[in-house]
């Protein structure tokens, strides 16, 4: 009887045997070796998962495209497309529209992207294509605060004047903004000035309305008499 059990034990440890190395319950042939990988099939299988990376917009190939593509930019204030255009390198950042205004004067009318293009330091403050020789800082003179027409002298923006004469005091005269004004003269701007009519900036903020800035201007002008006066 134990010799029946003991056989019993026997065969099955040796079917287990027999199906830890390969063979099937009915006793069919071994299952075929694993074939071991070549070289170039290890490469590829040890190779790491290539990453897909799609390419950027690839800018405008002529300076025509370049300067269409980033007026249309401008035109419609797009931030992120100004962005773009600047840290790509294609930006004409100083090229002028239809009516000779460059970004940056679009900019001191609307006050839109005026930090993204002054951070830049391709763009010239100084430059032009309008047909009454207005500039960057005549148009902020007349249109913004002093922290633009700061940032504007600090980049050396000249103190000129449009085709009527007008200095960046006669704009600053229908700014409400009175600190403009200050700042100006800071920067040696000249309150007695006349442009073509023979209006000074304090005549212009009297036909203008702006009695703060005549305020302002007219106490200017009593400065500069006390200053040439003999002690």
């Amino acid at each position: 009887m134990v010799s029946g059990v003991a056989r019993l034990r026997h065969d099955a440890v040796g079917l287990v045997e027999r199906r830890s190395e390969g063979l099937l319950i009915d006793g069919s042939a071994r299952r075929p070796p694993r074939r071991s990988l070549g070289r170039n099939e290890l490469t590829r299988a040890h190779a790491a998962p290539s990453l897909v990376v799609t390419p950027p917009v690839a800018p405008p190939v002529t300076a025509a495209a370049a300067a269409a593509r980033w007026q249309a930019c401008v035109r419609s204030a797009s931030y992120a497309g100004v962005q773009a255009a600047l840290r790509e390198g294609w930006a004409p950042i100083n090229s002028t529209d239809g009516t000779g205004y460059t970004a940056l004067m679009r900019g001191c009318v609307s006050g839109q992207l005026l930090n993204l293009l002054l951070d830049s330091p391709e763009c010239d403050v100084n430059t032009t294509g309008a047909a009454d020789r207005t500039t960057a800082l005549l148009l902020a003179a007349r249109y913004r605060s002093a922290r633009t027409v700061h940032s504007l002298l600090q980049r050396r923006a000249v103190l000129s004047r449009d085709g009527q004469g007008a200095t960046a005091l006669h704009k600053a005269a229908g700014n409400s903004d009175t600190t403009v004004l200050q700042l100006l003269m800071l920067y040696r701007a000249e309150p007695y000035a006349r442009d073509r009519a023979g209006r000074c900036p304090l005549m212009s903020a009297l036909l203008q309305g702006n009695a703060s800035a005549a305020s302002v201007l007219l106490e200017m002008q009593h400065d500069c008499i006390r200053q040439r006066q003999p002690r």
